[in-house]
């Protein structure tokens, strides 16, 4: 029996360890997710609704928010709960506790199988207690990763939906820049024609004298 439940309690630390690992994919995700978001809110003007591109994009992002904050919420209780496991005390304290049987067993005069016995009993107790606590908890982690994960996929498609709405907007952009940029091309040409279409100012009477004496000379 207390090998069966001191075997159990490692085994549930194995487990603690195996989902710190998912627990860290899961995140790394999140901060993918969250990336995408600043980028789109950075970059595109949610607040000018002009057309139905406009309001694919506010809708869409909205669902992006939301599937992602229902995310951010899981992974904290996945985050936050490793407080609750339940650890067997250091090896000191265990040989510690075991000095205090032997001392215990000298003064009642109890036989020295009193002392393994009751070690053992007392160690199977505690491992049997943590086992028991760390499997609930890493039930409970585990089915919040588990569910993180309905949160990030959901955000992941309502980003991918996010994508055809910013194109667009993009292009947009884009046509307004060259069509200003044509604009201001054609007004410079225009003011170079009018310069060069312009009639030279007359010529003075001190001009048209000097024309006439080297006409003369």
């Amino acid at each position: 029996m207390y090998d069966s439940v001191r075997e159990h309690y490692f085994f549930t630390l194995e487990q603690k360890g195996q989902i710190e690992s998912r627990l860290n994919g899961r995140i790394g995700v999140f901060v993918l997710v969250a990336t995408a978001l600043g980028f789109y809110v950075r970059s595109y003007n949610f607040w000018l609704l002009s057309s139905w591109w406009d309001g694919w994009m506010l809708i869409t992002f909205v669902g992006a928010v939301g599937f992602a904050g229902y995310a951010l919420y899981k992974l904290c209780w996945a985050t936050l709960h490793p407080s609750y496991y339940q650890e067997i005390a250091e090896l000191r304290d265990v040989l510690s506790y075991r000095e205090e049987l032997e001392e215990y067993a000298e003064k009642v005069d109890e036989p020295s199988e009193f002392v393994a016995q009751e070690f053992r009993e007392s160690m199977t107790e505690r491992y049997a207690k943590a086992a028991d606590k760390n499997t609930d908890v890493n039930q409970n982690r585990s089915q919040w990763i588990y569910q993180s994960g309905y949160g990030l996929v959901g955000a992941v498609v309502f980003l991918i939906l996010c994508v055809p709405p910013y194109v667009n907007h993009k292009l947009s952009q884009n046509d307004k820049q060259g069509e200003a940029l044509w604009e201001m091309t054609e007004k410079t040409n225009r003011n170079r024609a009018s310069l060069r279409n312009r009639p030279r100012p007359q010529t003075g009477k001190l001009d048209r004298m000097r024309e006439q004496t080297s006409v003369e000379r």
